[in-house]
């Protein structure tokens, strides 16, 4: 066998194990968990933008159409693969809006 093919072997395996791992055995996390497991999230940031870490919530709908739903679960797994794979640099420019402050808007202004 030669070493691409092995390298290539491996590389399958490893990303297979990767897959069961967060398919099968993803533990869930309540956002205080969370924010205990990985320090760098707090629960204001999680408000605005926890939707960028895959989190879920289970609903079911009565047959009188009422809705229940419980919080928001974050996975663990999912989410620390994303810390070790250097995937939480988020750039949300649908959120972000230039805002001059009161200075930049006086020197403006005097011009």
């Amino acid at each position: 066998m030669d070493e691409r093919t092995r390298q290539a072997i491996i590389d399958t395996v490893q990303e297979a194990l990767s897959h069961a791992m967060s398919e099968y055995e993803e533990r869930w996390l309540t956002a205080k968990q969370l924010c205990e497991q990985f320090q760098m999230f707090t629960m204001s940031w999680l408000k605005e933008n926890g939707d960028c870490l895959g989190r879920k919530r289970a609903s079911i709908v009565e047959t009188d159409g009422t809705r229940h739903s419980t919080s928001w679960a974050y996975p663990r797994n999912h989410i620390q693969r994303m810390v070790i794979e250097g995937r939480l640099d988020f750039m949300r420019k649908d959120k972000c809006q230039y805002r001059p402050s009161k200075k930049d808007n006086k020197i403006k202004t005097n011009k």
